[in-house]
């Protein structure tokens, strides 16, 4: 098998495993591990997939020897922005294939909770905040009883300035996916509060 179809038929299948396969409590459940390992797979066999198709343009040792030294000159200048090239794709495919990553795993939440959301109260049990300029781990620690009755207690990943308007035992609305619990979202209005409860009517019936 060629190196150049070998290594696309790999991209091919991390992008399938990675964009169609995973479901969406796997995702949830540990997003941002999955987003770097995903992201760092799909780099390193793109890149290889690239150096593949062009391994037949770069001269050989020899060959370069064989180069007077104005083509010598010349080779290295190509080579030069070839580098600065590769960085470039480096970092638009880690952070590109990120980002589609983490909108997929938006997307397939709004879905879920479309579908299998149940509105309920959330009693807030527990919570940290460790952020800065560059980055932001604040959680709340949610307990509330399922539809089914049983008692459910996740984490729930939110933004330090959110964090600094809840406080301990505060009871807050919430919407949760009946098939995935760890699904859930914080309902902040009203609004969102009615379009919820409808739909989960209009399942119900």
């Amino acid at each position: 098998m060629k190196p150049t179809f070998k290594w696309l038929l790999i991209l091919l299948a991390l992008l399938i495993i990675f964009f169609l396969l995973i479901p969406v409590g796997i995702y949830n459940s540990a997003l941002y591990l999955i987003v770097i390992v995903g992201a760092i797979a799909i780099t390193f066999t793109g890149l290889k997939l690239i150096s593949a198709a062009t391994a037949g343009k770069r001269p050989t040792p020899e060959q370069y020897q064989a180069m007077s030294e104005s083509e010598q000159a010349e080779y290295q200048s190509k080579t030069k922005n070839q580098g600065c090239t590769i960085i470039i794709i480096i970092l638009a495919i880690f952070f590109g294939s990120a980002f589609l990553m983490i909108l997929r795993e938006t997307l397939m939440e709004s879905s879920e909770l479309n579908d299998y959301g149940s509105v309920t109260m959330a009693k807030i049990v527990d919570g940290n905040s460790i952020s800065s300029r560059k980055f932001d781990f604040s959680n709340l620690v949610l307990a509330f009883k399922q539809k089914n009755g049983d008692s459910a207690f996740y984490k729930h990943s939110i933004s330090a300035k959110e964090f600094k308007g809840y406080f301990k035992n505060e009871q807050i609305p919430i919407v949760y996916s009946t098939r995935n619990p760890r699904i859930l979202r914080i309902l902040y209005t009203p609004e969102e509060l009615d379009e919820y409860t409808r739909k989960e009517k209009a399942h119900e019936n």
